[in-house]
């Protein structure tokens, strides 16, 4: 984890800066410019922001239940309940982080 909110924040805006970067370069080669000339790309950008939305939010309800169930099969969540939120910290620290994998 990050010492402060500050080295946080800088790997917040680095992460996305980057990826933010290599997507529209991959944009680009594969698209070009000119959106508007793009018939149904507002629809379908519309599309994928609803469906991001519901990804999201599922995953925040399944985040705790998967805690449970995992911790309860390793038998320590109900025996240790001081640490059901580090439990649930760090399978969301899990999901999240980038796989190494291709």
């Amino acid at each position: 984890m990050w010492k402060t909110s500050e080295e946080h924040v800088t790997q917040v805006v680095a992460e996305t800066s980057a990826e933010m970067r290599a997507k529209y370069t991959a944009g680009q080669v594969q698209h070009g410019g000119r959106l508007w000339q793009k018939r149904g790309l507002l629809a379908h950008a519309i599309e994928e922001a609803d469906d991001q939305a519901v990804y999201l939010r599922t995953l925040r309800h399944q985040i705790p239940a998967l805690a449970h169930t995992l911790a309860d099969l390793a038998g320590c969540y109900d025996a240790l309940p001081d640490r059901q939120m580090a439990i649930e910290q760090e399978l969301r620290h899990w999901l999240l982080e980038p796989s190494e994998e291709p």
